[in-house]
């Protein structure tokens, strides 16, 4: 399973989920639905203006019979803590592609289209909350994903990789790369969030990579939540204000203002006195 657990306002879980699915939804639909416009006939292009208009007010008459929207292609589900929601994304896309495409686009755009979500965070792969199963889990994220680009036509999920060349040569982000681990431990009294850190660690190629904790290239993101834990990695987590929604849209913070010098003060008549 895939998905993105979305952080919301407290008590408005609901309205967080209703403007995701539209969101999910209306990007879903530009990026991986065609809507091909089919040629006219030319029994259609004859045909009369009273048919045109009876076949219209049929298309009015059967949209207003209609009281539900089409269902989501995304789907909701409560993980039964506050102001959190997951929610499971399609099989033929990466989570975190996904949402890297959307957050940027928002900050670029400057389109706000979320209310009630604060923060957004991908998961390309679900495991177990255990140490064993969490490392695997992170080195196969690290050995095995060859996407290049947001949304490159090479989706291939994890073990499904073709061992060509080509793909074996773009197959590990971790080359020449500063990276940081990103872990956070929630309604979980079994995984210490420190040794979490140290396990994954062991699992990232030590090659031509070091830490860097104030300006990495990737981030591997380890989200453990009762007796799950989601991974991803991802290379614009700073840029992207750690996927805050709401502060993609704050102005850039500038450089400390400057103090005005102070003005010599000139002489008075007074001064010019006592130093005499």
């Amino acid at each position: 399973m895939t998905g993105i657990l979305a952080m919301s306002h407290l008590g408005k879980e609901s309205f967080a989920i209703k403007e995701l699915l539209a969101l999910f939804d209306h990007y879903y639909d530009v990026l991986y639905k065609t809507n091909s416009i089919p040629e006219e006939s030319a029994e259609n292009s004859s045909a009369s203006i009273e048919d045109e208009l009876l076949q219209e007010l049929a298309m009015l008459k059967q949209s207003a019979s209609k009281k539900s929207s089409p269902p989501s292609s995304f789907t909701p589900y409560s993980i039964g803590i506050s102001c959190n929601v997951f929610i499971k994304t399609p099989e033929n896309i990466i989570p975190s592609h996904f949402l890297s495409h959307i957050l940027s686009d928002l900050a670029s755009t400057k389109r706000k289209m979320t209310r009630y979500t604060s923060t957004l965070i991908p998961f390309d792969l679900v495991v177990h909350a255990d140490f064993e199963t969490i490392v695997k889990g992170v080195a196969k994220l690290c050995g095995e994903d060859i996407h290049i680009g947001p949304f490159s036509s090479v989706y291939k999920v994890f073990n499904e990789v073709e061992d060509s060349e080509d793909v074996s040569a773009n197959r590990c982000k971790f080359n020449g790369k500063k990276y940081k681990v990103v872990s956070r431990v929630r309604h979980n009294t079994v995984i210490p969030k420190d040794e979490l850190i140290n396990q994954v660690a062991e699992a990232i190629p030590k090659v031509n990579n070091m830490v860097d904790l104030k300006s990495p290239d990737l981030c591997v993101m380890v989200e453990v939540i009762k007796g799950i834990c989601g991974l991803s990695i991802l290379s614009d987590y700073t840029g992207l204000k750690r996927y805050n929604v709401e502060s993609i849209f704050e102005p850039p913070v500038s450089g400390p203002p400057s103090v005005p010098k102070k003005r010599p003060l000139e002489p008075t008549a007074e001064s010019l006195s006592e130093s005499v």
